[in-house]
Order: C-alpha cells, then sequence, then structure tokens
C-alpha cells in the first residue's frame, strides 16, 4: 500500500534488514555474498555466450556439472568435495525413512559451497 509520500510502506523483513545492517559483520557478509552472486551471473552469462551448457563446461574443467560451484572465498569456480549424511528417521506408525544429506566443500579452501537433501 503506498504512503502519502507515493513510496511503498516499508515490510516487517524490509525494517529487519535495516536493523541488521547496522551490524558490520552482517552487512559485510551481505555485500560479499551480492558479490558472489555477481559473478556466478556473469559466468553463467558467458557460458550461454559461448553457447556453452553447464555439462559443457565442467567437461572442459574436467569434471562433473554437480560438482563445480564459484567458491566466494577464492573467487573461481572450483571443484567441489562432496559429503555425504544419512539419517535415519523413524515415523509415528513405526515405519523408518533414511534422508541422505549432501554438502558441497570448495576444495581448495574446504568453505561450505551449498548442500541439498534429498
Amino acid at each position: 500500500m503506498a504512503e502519502k509520500s507515493g513510496t511503498m510502506k516499508k515490510t516487517n523483513f524490509d525494517l529487519y534488514l535495516e536493523e541488521q545492517l547496522q551490524d558490520p559483520a552482517i552487512a559485510a557478509r551481505l555485500k560479499h555474498a551480492g558479490e558472489a552472486w555477481d559473478v556466478a551471473l556473469q559466468i553463467t552469462a558467458l557460458r550461454e555466450q559461448a553457447g556453452l551448457s553447464q555439462k559443457d563446461l565442467a567437461k572442459l574443467l574436467k569434471t562433473s556439472a554437480g560438482q563445480t560451484a564459484y567458491c566466494p572465498r577464492c573467487r573461481v569456480v572450483t571443484n567441489l568435495y562432496e559429503s555425504v549424511t544419512l539419517r535415519f528417521i523413524t515415523g509415528p506408525g513405526g515405519d523408518e525413512k533414511i534422508i541422505e544429506s549432501r554438502a558441497y566443500h570448495c576444495e581448495a579452501c574446504l568453505i561450505f559451497v551449498r548442500g541439498d537433501e534429498g
């Protein structure tokens, strides 16, 4: 909903973000994350301009498409080290379920890059 000045009213998230950005450490982390996102978008654009699929790029890098990512610390596209964790969960009816979690870390500096659960 617009205010009288013609600007949009700030959401609770906007107010929360303003508060959090007062902390220099959080502000620096968000700035760094934004820079990493910019580089990732540039890599995607260059890959597409070159007519390469993710699989093609991974082949050029001598790795698999799912095993490469931009490392925000090293500031390069790098191979990823994968670790797998299995959790066994018993449901209310006694049925067991296995949840597999994968964490991917930069091969060079070992910083966490991404994770997924299946």
